[in-house]
């Protein structure tokens, strides 16, 4: 059987008032990367333009996530390059985050995401000396090519064509199959899923699903999956 891991960051609201409730209704998985700076998506003019600009979701509301099943990971405590910081620094940074998604009732924090996919060997081994089981980082180690959200065309490279673990150094580097922007939609998304192997797992990115069509390509991605019988969508911690 597939395994498909959908991992969300940034904790938008988007992620409580679209995500969760369809990941809900279909009984899916999901992992939610929350970082503590809630003004990534309001202090963009890039995210206006795209009419993509919104708040991050009241963190009062992240014991419901994991009373619903879901996944809650740490994203860092201000969204940080972590390769910019020292180890103390690092260690500083992710501690901080972790802290608070205690002190708002989280239960589990398993696993890390790198902010904005920049990471490298030592930020990893440093993730790794924390505890974390998995961490996930970008088709490369920074935010480049197909996923810029400022194009809209299809860049003249080809896409990255991820397989796990094949193409992930180890579990403190893993690299998404695909991430939901305004190149790579649902089309690119059934493409990659169909193309999996029986037995393979894969994970893929989301990010802000305000705008018309992110959110109606999601819809159309939890549509794919629901009605699949050959996939099953598992949280990040659990992936092999």
């Amino acid at each position: 059987m597939k395994k498909i891991c959908l991992t969300f960051d940034d904790g938008l609201e988007s992620h409580y008032t679209v995500a969760k409730p369809l990941l809900k209704k279909h009984n899916l998985k999901g992992t939610f990367f929350i970082t503590c700076e809630k003004s990534l998506w309001t202090s963009n003019m890039l995210m206006f333009s795209k009419n993509m600009a919104e708040r991050a979701f009241d963190f009062k509301h992240l014991k419901e996530f994991e009373e619903d099943g879901f996944e809650i990971g740490n994203h860092t405590f201000s969204h940080i390059n972590l390769t910019t910081l020292s180890d103390e620094q690092i260690v500083q940074e992710i501690s901080a985050a972790s802290k608070m998604l205690l002190a708002m009732g989280v239960k589990n924090i398993n696993t890390f995401c790198y902010p904005g996919y920049w990471t490298d060997s030592r930020v990893a081994k440093v993730i790794e000396n924390l505890g974390f089981t998995h961490a996930r980082t970008g088709y490369t180690y920074q935010d480049v090519g197909w996923t810029q959200w400022e194009i809209d065309k299809k860049p003249d490279q080809p896409r990255p064509k991820i397989k796990y673990p094949q193409d992930s150094e180890s579990k403190f580097l893993i690299k998404p199959k695909g991430i939901l922007n305004h190149v790579y939609r649902f089309e690119e998304f059934k493409q990659d899923v169909e193309n999996m192997e029986d037995d393979e797992s894969a994970v893929f990115v989301f990010h802000g699903l305000k705008e018309t069509r992110l959110k109606e390509d999601f819809k159309k991605i939890v549509d794919f999956l629901s009605k699949n019988s050959s996939i099953e969508t598992i949280n990040f911690r659990d992936l092999q």
